[in-house]
């Protein structure tokens, strides 16, 4: 055991000269004693998994009767056939099917729910006692840092999912192939990471209970996992080559023609979405006053979104009735989805503008040439401007695709569903003036979260409330009434939260002369 401890030493000191934080980590976690109880533990689970579906085999526990366990052998007439020497035939494939899921669930609650507790829990330790500041003020990196984080705190969870992995390749190797169930477990992996990211990012910025953090993984978990366990269980089923979906393609690449395709195909989006995430994270470490992502990362985030859709819409001929039926009000929804999560991590709050106010003389019209390019760059400035350059960037891509693929059959539909993207773009457009105006005030900090929402319902109220009370017979005339006054209202929101910047752009001397 000696020996055995001076290579786990001798390993966790290599490690650490590629990162200091993930030394730190093993080196408190990692012991011999935490090593063996783990692995003990998970070897000690996998006997008795193995006994429970060793006891559901075909066994004929009385020979006089004949009553033999139906669970995994072949039945013909709710008979189970027997072979010629008068045993059960056993069913393996179903039998290893159902223990490569069981130990599919056991994998997933360990990575995820485990490991979103111990880090959440340890970063939210390290809040409180106040080392979070002094690891700042280290020479590492906020990358090294955080992989530092992800790979050291859950070593022990790692430890026992690694443990189960040959059991995992045995029951994969008879049932779901080995190539499969690698893949399989890449792309558990790759969710456990978002969640990971996604709880140490709630963390930094709500002062929220690592337990119910962990409750509402546990939560989402159970919903994917249910979606990964059809995936176990139908695989060999023909649904996904005889189903809609099958003709689907990205980029005129086949992606739901297999399993493994599928499983690919979402470790692909998992990276993507992880890589914004990973962005959010080192952003708010370095500067918790900052923004989560900069008014440059929200153009090519967006770049990213639009073409990334347009890999779904482009492979669809001019005369399939999808453009307009499927594809577009998708997009639609998309594009409205990821507007609300844009306003809320590009939007500076008070202290930020004011910050930025009092560099800038915004009373002085002759220096407009001068601090313009900070509405479009800088991360202190309003985000009025930027969220309309993303919304015009989506339009006019959607826009032009429209047009393209449009049909004499099908340029009015896909005209009225421009229309109403112009409108529900504008009316996003003021909800994000207005938010920008509730962040630009000391209000309470849940109605300056929820103001967008607020504003935004309040819109689309009396939009139905317009509708309802006139008919749809009158639909195109409804809709130019409307887009009308939204865009009215632009200005009018503008010159609102202008007044409100130069006052806060003013300083406490400024504000006492003015009053007096």
């Amino acid at each position: 055991m000696n020996i055995f401890d001076q290579m786990l030493d001798r390993t966790i000191n290599t490690v650490g000269e590629w990162n200091a934080q993930l030394f730190r980590e093993l080196k408190g976690r990692l012991t011999l004693k935490n090593f063996t109880l783990t692995l003990l533990g998970s070897l000690a689970a996998q006997a008795l998994l193995i006994m429970i579906f060793i006891m559901k085999l075909p066994i004929d526990p009385n020979p006089i009767t004949g009553n033999i366990s139906q669970e995994y052998c072949f039945i013909v007439n709710r008979v189970c056939q027997l072979d010629r020497l008068g045993d059960a035939i056993t069913n393996w494939l179903q039998w290893w099917s159902n223990i490569l899921t069981a130990i599919s669930w056991i994998i997933s609650t360990m990575l995820v729910i485990g490991g979103v507790y111990f880090l959440a829990n340890d970063l939210r330790r390290e809040e409180t006692r106040g080392t979070l500041d002094f690891v700042r003020l280290s020479p590492q990196s906020a990358a090294q840092m955080f992989m530092g984080k992800l790979l050291g705190v859950p070593i022990l969870i790692y430890v026992a999912a690694a443990s189960i992995l040959p059991l995992q390749l045995i029951a994969g190797a008879n049932s779901f192939g080995v190539v499969n169930t690698l893949v399989f477990d890449g792309l558990w992996l790759a969710i456990a990471g978002l969640f990971y990211l996604c709880a140490m990012l709630l963390v930094s910025m709500i002062p929220i209970m690592p337990i119910w953090i962990a409750l509402l993984a546990w939560w989402i978990q159970s919903t994917v996992g249910m979606l990964m366990q059809f995936i176990l269980s139908d695989h060999s089923s023909s649904a996904f080559t005889d189903s809609y979906m099958s003709a689907l393609t990205w980029f005129y690449a086949v992606m739901f023609n297999s399993i493994t395709n599928i499983m690919l195909f979402a470790i692909f989006n998992c990276g993507l979405i992880g890589y914004a995430l990973w962005q959010m994270l080192c952003r708010r470490y370095m500067n918790p006053n900052n923004t989560l992502i900069s008014k440059k990362q929200s153009y090519q985030f967006n770049g990213v979104l639009q073409i990334w859709l347009l890999g779904w819409a482009i492979p669809l001929s001019t005369s399939t009735p999808h453009v307009v039926k499927d594809i577009l009000p998708i997009v639609g929804f998309v594009e409205m989805l990821f507007t609300f999560i844009l306003i809320s991590t590009i939007i500076p709050y008070q202290n930020v503008l004011q910050e930025w106010c009092r560099q800038t003389d915004l009373r002085v019209k002759k220096g407009f040439r001068r601090w313009w390019p900070d509405l479009i760059w800088d991360d202190r400035s309003p985000a009025v401007v930027a969220l309309a350059i993303n919304l015009g960037m989506a339009m006019a891509i959607w826009l032009i695709f429209g047009l393209i693929r449009s049909t004499p059959a099908t340029i009015f539909p896909i005209g009225g569903f421009m229309l109403l993207a112009m409108l529900m773009l504008l009316i996003i457009l003021n909800c994000g003036i207005a938010a920008q105006i509730s962040a630009a005030h000391k209000l309470p900090g849940f109605l300056n979260r929820s103001m967008f929402m607020i504003v935004f319902t309040l819109h689309i109220l009396m939009l139905s409330i317009m509708i309802s009370a006139f008919g749809y017979q009158f639909m195109a005339i409804q809709l130019l009434i409307a887009f009308s006054i939204e865009f009215m209202m632009v200005p009018l929101m503008v010159g609102l939260m202008w007044k409100r910047l130069q006052r806060l752009g003013r300083s406490e001397t400024q504000e006492i002369f003015k009053a007096a």
